[in-house]
């Protein structure tokens, strides 16, 4: 969040805010990016780093870490292929409990965004220039369990292409498990290829 943001939040002022993240950031708790929305300064964007994210109690992840690794080794690469499957299947048909029939991929990016950040992924989506949209996710709330199963990424790729439909075509273009400071899908429209085909033969 921005400063202004977390004040808000806080009921404490701005400065006073500015003031704590400094120190946290120096203490190497907190990071920021630059985000830019039209003329002036760039906003700062602030996130715990992982530093930051080890203050708070976390007892599940070692329990989480010990069942994947179970799992493979019991049950094989097939197994665990079973296990993410039906966890993707699962969240998917929950997320789509929240999409009304015909939604716009607008509607349905609002409501992905608005259930992923109720889960603690912090998620923001905007238009791009030409058409495509950008869904942001400033924190990983499986962090610890993606590091363990590489298939949990995976999976959610393919869980926001089968929310959004096949109008539109989703990418990953920044991984938090390849060293980014978040995970960032690019999706663009697809295009109709018979429909260009036909225009191209002249055909109706």
């Amino acid at each position: 969040m921005s400063a202004s943001t977390l004040a808000s939040h806080l009921n404490i002022s701005t400065v006073a805010v500015r003031q704590h993240l400094r120190r946290l950031h120096t203490d190497r708790l907190t990071d920021y990016r630059e985000s830019w929305s039209g003329v002036g300064r760039p906003a700062r964007i602030w996130a715990l780093t992982s530093r930051g994210n080890g203050e708070f109690p976390d007892n599940h992840l070692d329990l989480s870490e010990a069942l994947l690794r179970g799992v493979r080794k019991v049950f094989g690469t097939s197994g665990m292929r079973t296990l993410i499957t039906a966890y993707r299947r699962e969240t998917t048909e929950r997320y789509r409990s929240f999409i009304e029939p015909g939604s716009s991929t607008e509607d349905r990016l609002a409501v992905l965004a608005d259930q992923r950040t109720a889960e603690g992924y912090m998620a923001e989506w905007h238009r791009e220039e030409g058409g495509g949209h950008v869904l942001i996710e400033s924190h990983c709330s499986i962090a610890a369990a993606a590091r363990t199963c590489s298939e949990l990424c995976t999976a959610e790729l393919r869980m926001f292409q089968n929310i959004l439909g096949r109008k539109v075509k989703v990418e990953r273009i920044d991984h938090l498990m390849a060293g980014s400071d978040r995970c960032c899908y690019r999706i663009t429209p697809v295009t109709d290829r018979k429909t260009q085909d036909s225009k191209a033969s002249g055909q109706p």
